[in-house]
């Protein structure tokens, strides 16, 4: 394979292929165990063909080697010079957030906010956020308060809605992490709202249509697919049948999701089905389709997109575990999207994402009385299990709702682990979090409460 790809190189050095066949060879000298030589390869590619695009990620594999050796001073070295030669790339980008965040774990402070600075002023988007919040907390920590202010809030305006903007934001109003609002509200005048986002979609999308526009259209109504999804929905109570349902229905909004009005009509109605994954789908397309944030969308279909279904079950049983609701509505949005026959991939089941054995661990604990596994399907039995077991982590974790999510996500042991490191600093929890899944986890669900804060929250 290495003398077949060097062929290529020695053949071909215009071809477009040149640098993916560069990258091949060392992908090759790697996983024959010359790690060394890997690292000597994809240096060569940015130093000999600096104009070839794969320099990039050449660069960023050399400097990941080194990293997987306990090289570190080599890795951030070469990451540093990725930032330069290659600035503003993906490569760069998450080679600079790698260097920085190495360099802070390994107490190289100053390496750190050298390589934070680069990626602040060189990124964009979730990245360059991050950058200017780790700025702004090397900033602080040297007690220079007025140039952290300043990187939070370059933060805050770089990745609108996302975590480490919000983090940032959080920060600059002096807020800990996951604060309730002062008070809550979940009901509504709907005929209000819906008047209201009916205007704003006339407005905003040029519709014409007369009376009201919630009303399936004739098209929809008579559509195969409504036709067929709406006979399986009333004739099978079985998994089997829901299932199938909700493909009719997938596969039909699939088919007009560049039409505004078909995406409202069909968020409500498929709300009113109890389909509330596709609901919310039908309501994120109708939004992004406008081209603004949710929270910048009419009330009516801002909570079609952040819902808060079962709210007869989840208020009461966030108050007996004393738990902020909107945290309990914003980890079942991310967990399941409301959609109570959910099964993840790791058999974790219902509206909260209960595995088998933590369910049955929770009934012994509840002395819930002839407990089978499929009731967990049963969205009481989900929301009392999942709440019951979202305050035990909470507890054993010091009450800090961002080590209780990532105990929820990743267990309990690794969590109580990442804290031990931590401590309770949420960015650096975050940044100690080993497992790539529950750290995004957690982020998003960050995310996620801001928006039903900003929905259902009141001074």
């Amino acid at each position: 394979a290495i003398t077949t790809f060097q062929t290529v190189l020695d053949t071909y050095p215009t071809d477009p292929a040149f640098g993916e066949a560069w990258l091949e060879q060392g992908r090759t000298l790697f996983l024959s165990n010359d790690v060394a030589g890997a690292i000597e390869k994809y240096t060569a590619l940015a130093t000999l063909h600096p104009d070839v695009p794969e320099g990039a990620e050449a660069l960023w594999r050399a400097g990941y080697l080194y990293s997987t050796e306990g090289n570190t001073d080599a890795a951030l070295g070469t990451f540093d010079i990725l930032g330069q030669k290659y600035p503003g790339t993906t490569w760069a980008q998450e080679g600079l957030y790698m260097g920085a965040t190495m360099a802070y774990n390994a107490g190289k402070i100053g390496m750190a906010a050298q390589l934070f600075s680069q990626l602040a002023a060189t990124g964009s988007g979730e990245l360059q956020a991050a950058a200017y919040l780790w700025v702004g907390r090397l900033y602080q920590s040297d007690g220079k308060d007025d140039l952290a202010r300043q990187a939070y809030q370059a933060a805050a305006a770089a990745d609108p809605g996302g975590y480490y903007s919000l983090r940032a934001a959080d920060l600059l109003a002096g807020r800990a992490p996951f604060t309730p609002p002062p008070g809550t509200v979940f009901e509504f005048d709907e005929a209000a709202a819906l008047s209201e986002a009916e205007t704003w979609l006339r407005a905003t999308f040029n519709l014409t249509q007369e009376g009201p526009l919630y009303p399936l259209s004739a098209a929809l109504e008579s559509d195969p697919r409504m036709v067929r999804g709406r006979e399986l929905m009333i004739v099978g109570a079985s998994t089997t049948a829901y299932e199938a349902a909700e493909k009719e229905f997938a596969a039909l909004l699939s088919d007009v999701e560049s039409d505004a009005l078909a995406l409202y009509q069909l968020a409500l109605t498929l709300r009113d089905l109890r389909l509330y994954r596709l609901s919310i789908e039908a309501a994120a397309r109708l939004i992004d389709a406008a081209g603004i944030d949710t929270v910048q969308a009419p009330g009516a279909i801002a909570r079609l997109r952040y819902p808060v279904y079962y709210r007869d079950l989840v208020l009461p049983a966030a108050a007996e575990h004393r738990l902020d609701p909107l945290l309990v509505f914003a980890l079942i949005r991310q967990e399941s999207l409301f959609e109570g026959f959910a099964t993840s991939y790791a058999a974790a089941q219902g509206l909260m994402q209960i595995i088998p054995d933590t369910g049955q661990w929770i009934a012994l604990q509840l002395g819930w009385r002839d407990y089978q596994n499929n009731d967990v399907y049963r969205p009481y039995v989900n929301v009392a299990f999942g709440t019951y077991y979202l305050r035990y982590v909470m507890d054993s974790l010091d009450g800090l709702p961002y080590a209780a999510l990532a105990g929820y996500n990743g267990g309990p042991g690794n969590a109580a682990q990442w804290l031990s490191i931590s401590g309770p600093d949420l960015d650096l929890f975050v940044q100690t979090i080993s497992l790539d899944e529950t750290r995004t986890y957690v982020r998003r669900i960050y995310e996620q409460y801001d928006v039903y804060r900003a929905l259902y929250g009141v001074s």
